[in-house]
C-alpha cells in the first residue's frame, strides 16, 4: 500500500494570486486611463473656450491679460470697431485625439467654442 501523500495547502494555489490581481488590475488601470482620456477633451475645450473668450475681450476692449495696444480696426474699416456692433468669435476645426495609446483607433474629437459681445 502506497502512503497518501500530504500537500500543502501553498503550494497548491501558487498562482491564484497572480491570476486574482489580473482580474483586479486590468479594469483598474481601464478605469483609470478612460478618466485621464475624460479629463483630457475636458481640459481641451475649457483651453478653446477660454481663447475664444480672450479673442472677443480683445475685439471689444483692445486689451487682453498680456496685451494693452486699441488696434484701430479689425476688417480694415474704421466702422469695424463702432459702439454697438456685436463681435463674435468662433474657434472651430480643433481636433484632440485620446490621451493615451490604448485609444488611438477611435477617431479624433472636433472641437468648437465661440464668444460675442457688444462693442463699447
Amino acid at each position: 500500500m502506497v502512503p497518501a501523500r500530504r500537500t500543502n495547502a501553498r503550494t497548491t494555489e501558487s498562482g491564484s494570486a497572480t491570476v486574482e490581481f489580473a482580474f483586479v488590475i486590468l479594469p483598474l488601470f481601464a478605469i483609470l486611463f478612460m478618466t485621464i482620456n475624460v479629463a483630457w477633451i475636458i481640459f481641451g475645450s475649457a483651453c478653446i473656450e477660454e481663447a475664444a473668450r480672450e479673442g472677443e475681450r480683445y475685439a471689444v476692449t483692445g486689451s487682453g491679460q498680456s496685451e494693452s495696444t486699441l488696434p484701430a480696426s479689425l476688417d480694415g474699416t474704421s466702422q469695424a470697431t463702432a459702439v454697438g456692433n456685436i463681435v463674435k468669435v468662433t474657434v472651430q476645426g480643433v481636433t484632440i485625439g485620446s490621451f493615451g495609446p490604448l485609444f488611438r483607433t477611435w477617431s479624433s474629437l472636433q472641437l468648437f467654442a465661440s464668444a460675442s459681445d457688444v462693442m463699447q
